[in-house]
């Protein structure tokens, strides 16, 4: 993932949230050679009959000429004839939350995570479901789910801060509680994992946003020994050491006040809240594992 610098100077217009994160994992979700290695060891366990092979390859040469349509057609008559397939139903729920047909791809993951609960990918991806519909506990259990399962899922890490963030700004009594939420998801991004430069150029964009300042530089004065010529990590790092500068002005009293990183929520008004009927299934997997 690459978050873009703030525009201006200083206001970053546009939230980037998930958005970037989950074209990354689509793409290697979708990854020919990953799959045909996993199949073919299946085949040797006998565990995939040829023919669900043969049904789910269609969808996905569909898929990656970018006829969504079909791709979703041929993954509808695969789990019709193969209903226990998990990996059908995650590829559906992929495509139907790109068609933004947001109910068809929770009951796709749904059924996904029935079949296989320790699926990180299908939490993942209901999490990303349940956050486009602002079902914002369901979105944060998903998220959770997906870490508990893989501790080196970075996406998910980095999905449930800057959904924490956005609840932040929308929110704005809750602004110090997500902030805090958002923290600790990072510190334990950081702990679990080791992270390349874009992860870090990542991470200190986050902690400009949260205030985190000192942490924002040191994050990305690491990516920058890593490279040293990275002109968007130069200038996030130069956005951080204004901010710094800005915050000891406004101490002193020579600053009225600082304005926030992010304002605009243009891009997300057409998202509005819809109510779930019955409980997630997050949840109930949740209860029934206990």
């Amino acid at each position: 993932m690459n978050l873009q610098p703030a525009q201006s100077g200083k206001e970053l217009n546009n939230l980037p949230l998930m958005e970037e994160l989950i074209q990354e994992r689509n793409v290697v979700l979708f990854n020919s050679e990953i799959r045909n290695k996993n199949i073919s060891f299946a085949f040797k366990e006998g565990t995939y009959p040829p023919s669900l092979e043969s049904h789910y390859s269609r969808g996905v040469a569909y898929y990656q000429s970018g006829d969504l349509k079909k791709a979703v057609n041929a993954w509808e008559e695969t789990v019709k004839l193969f209903p226990e397939d998990a990996d059908t139903y995650l590829s559906l729920g992929i495509v139907y939350i790109q068609l933004d047909k947001f109910y068809k791809a929770l009951k796709c993951l749904n059924k996904g995570i029935r079949l296989s609960a320790d699926a990180s990918d299908a939490h993942y991806y209901l999490g990303y479901t349940h956050y486009k519909l602002q079902h914002w506990q369901q979105a944060e259990i998903a998220f959770e789910q997906a870490i508990e399962i893989n501790k080196k899922d970075v996406a998910s890490y980095f999905s449930l801060a800057l959904m924490y963030v956005e609840m932040a700004y929308r929110k704005k009594s809750k602004k110090e509680k997500c902030f805090n939420k958002a923290f600790e998801i990072c510190k334990r991004l950081v702990e679990n994992n080791r992270l390349n430069k874009a992860d870090l150029n990542d991470l200190g964009m986050i902690y400009n946003w949260l205030g985190k300042l000192e942490e924002a530089e040191k994050v990305l004065e690491k990516a920058l020994k890593l490279d040293p010529n990275d002109a968007a990590v130069l200038n996030n790092l130069r956005l951080v050491k204004e901010n710094q500068l800005e915050q000891k002005l406004f101490e002193i009293g020579l600053l009225k006040r600082i304005n926030e990183p992010i304002t605009d929520f243009t891009p997300y008004k057409k998202r509005v809240p819809i109510k779930v009927k019955g409980k997630p299934i997050s949840e109930t997997i949740i209860e029934e594992r206990r």
